[in-house]
């Protein structure tokens, strides 16, 4: 083998298993290899040194490398576009869950235009038979529409109450009063044990709370006669108690800082130290659809509506103490605004929201033509009481009580206010130098003078077929009877002129008969060319439709008549005294059409 070839050497080794390194390595036992023979180096293939490889091959690759060709520089032209940005907009977050107010600019209130509801049922009715409406002439539909002016401001009357997957619009069963706004029914018709929730406003001046429990005393007496007992919700350890509501009236004020809202697994609640008071409102609803008269006040604050998570929460607890939900399976139950007028729940909110406005509110309600100095409600119901009260020498000389039945002292107190104001102006118009009221009392109006209470018509004499007017005002050529313009509201009015008051108390029961009967006494009578019938203005703040009635019920009775004019008045006062009359339709109009 040649040495000096190394593949041979390399290929031996392998054959032997003796590596160079293994014959270095010293092993004296192992005899020393022999050379192959040639049939060995044959079956091996392994030429002599003469076959010597003249030119390594090397494989060649099946991809060949190319270098990419030069990019021609001058075709390509890289550039970015110019953007000009006309309006900078600015992203709007979404408002978070954790927000507690929104401001007033993310709010976008819009005015929907009103349709008729005839013709949207139209509309509906003729898609869906596939016809084609028809024009309706001009003839056929008139519309009136009256001018709605706002002194103040005022919150949208349309509410909803949550149920089911959306909401409901309560606007079908709103009404409202100079001072409420009202849903679920007004309380003023109702016999039964109410449940009423307050939602009060958030200007401290503004005591819809306390006038409300003054309202819904006035109508107690209107609808029952006496006055409800009032009385406070209590809490006996940890325990809510509440009062009987039958001939009462119970409050719970939810406003002070002892009570927090929330809503736990979809239902409201509404907790103090822990305690729960909706549970004990909703068991006590349940019991107010029998017992008599009687009203259990909740007010609830505003705040509790001005946070997003709870911007529902007074429509949850309405319709949690309602129970207004109906099921969504059977498309005859009762729906929402029917199940939440029937039921004994209603809601007021202040329709007033500016303080001097409300304040000018409470002052008409009482009569007063400006509203005096006052703190609370109660001092300003104080002022009325001291106003009709007021003993003053001409105001009792002048009136006489009734002989026949039983005269209250409010109505006694009403007739003295408007006799004494009646005999006032004619005062003013006669005095001659610096003649005293009291001296033209005595002189011109006691025993022989044109004004007179408790006046027997036609003959003169008492008897179970007398006509007796409360206040009657004769003509007098002495003094000038035809100068009352400014007493009388500036009405047409003739004399003789006869005057009956009606205080309203245990009347609204009857639908106010009583009015009615107060003017057909003069039908056997030929001896009054004018009749006023008087009421106190709380009668009209029962809601616009019994405003109108109660004006209806007078006016329509002058048919009855071939001369008589007939009209239905309210008192105004001013420093404790009567200072005129006023048409009723003239405060209806301002108490509803100019909010």
């Amino acid at each position: 083998m040649d040495v000096d070839n190394p593949e041979e050497a390399e290929i031996a080794d392998q054959v032997t298993g003796v590596s160079s390194s293994a014959t270095q390595s010293g092993e004296d036992d192992e005899e020393p290899s022999s050379p192959l023979s040639l049939e060995e180096r044959e079956q091996l293939a392994i030429t002599s040194s003469e076959d010597a490889i003249e030119e390594r091959s090397r494989p060649i690759p099946a991809i060949e490398r190319s270098e990419p060709p030069a990019p021609d520089v001058a075709g390509i032209s890289l550039r970015r576009a110019q953007d000009t940005v006309a309006t900078a907009v600015r992203p709007t977050p979404p408002v978070s869950r954790h927000e507690t107010h929104i401001s007033a600019h993310e709010v976008t209130v819009g005015r929907r235009r009103e349709q008729s509801v005839e013709g949207l049922q139209l509309r509906r009715q003729n898609q869906s038979t596939g016809r084609r409406e028809k024009p309706v002439r001009g003839r056929d539909i008139e519309v009136t529409r009256s001018a709605d002016r706002i002194d103040s401001q005022s919150r949208p009357t349309a509410q909803s109450v949550v149920q089911g997957g959306g909401q409901v619009l309560l606007d079908d069963i709103e009404d409202a009063d100079p001072v409420f706004g009202w849903r679920g029914g007004q309380p003023y018709d109702s016999d039964r044990p109410t449940l009423i929730l307050h939602c009060a406003d958030s200007d401290d001046e503004i005591q819809s709370f306390s006038f409300l429990q003054h309202a819904l005393r006035d109508t107690f007496t209107e609808l029952q006669g006496g006055e409800p007992t009032v009385e406070q919700v209590d809490f006996v350890a940890n325990e809510v108690q509440i009062p009987t509501v039958s001939g009462r009236i119970v409050t719970l004020d939810l406003t002070d800082d002892e009570w927090t809202a929330s809503e736990e697994n979809g239902s409201p609640t509404i907790k103090r130290g822990g305690v729960d008071v909706v549970p004990a409102l909703r068991d006590h609803g349940d019991t107010l659809y029998s017992g008599n008269l009687g009203y259990l006040v909740v007010n609830v604050p505003q705040e509790w509506e001005s946070t997003y998570r709870r911007r529902n929460f007074v429509e949850n607890l309405i319709a949690d103490l309602a129970d207004a939900a109906p099921p969504q399976d059977n498309d005859n139950t009762t729906g929402a605004f029917e199940t939440l007028r029937s039921a004994p729940v209603t809601v007021a909110r202040p329709r007033v929201t500016d303080a001097d406005r409300f304040a000018e509110r409470v002052a008409q309600y009482f009569g007063f033509t400006n509203a005096p100095a006052y703190e609370t409600i109660s001092q300003f119901d104080a002022s009325f009481t001291a106003a009709l009260r007021a003993d003053r020498w001409a105001k009792v000389a002048l009136t006489e009580r009734q002989s026949y039945g039983e005269e209250s002292s409010r109505h006694y107190n009403w007739k003295a206010l408007v006799a004494e104001g009646l005999a006032r102006t004619l005062w003013n118009a006669a005095r001659d130098g610096d003649q005293p009221f009291e001296t033209f009392v005595r002189e011109s109006l006691i025993n022989d003078g044109p004004l007179a209470t408790e006046h027997v018509l036609s003959s003169g004499v008492e008897d179970d077929d007398s006509v007796i007017a409360d206040v009657f005002l004769d003509e007098d050529r002495r003094l000038p009877t035809d100068q009352l313009d400014g007493f009388l509201d500036r009405q047409e009015h003739e004399a003789p002129l006869a005057i009956e008051f009606e205080t309203g108390f245990s009347e609204a029961a009857f639908g106010y008969r009583k009015l009615v009967e107060s003017v057909e006494k003069y039908q056997e009578s030929q001896s009054v060319e004018t009749l006023f019938v008087v009421v106190p203005p709380r009668l009209l703040y029962r809601g616009e439709r019994q405003a109108r009635h109660l004006d209806r019920l007078v006016q329509n009775q002058e048919d009855i008549f071939e001369t008589l004019r007939v009209r239905l008045c309210v008192p105004c006062l001013s420093e404790s005294r009567c200072i005129g009359l006023q048409t009723a339709s003239d405060l209806i109009t301002r108490l509803y059409d100019d909010v």
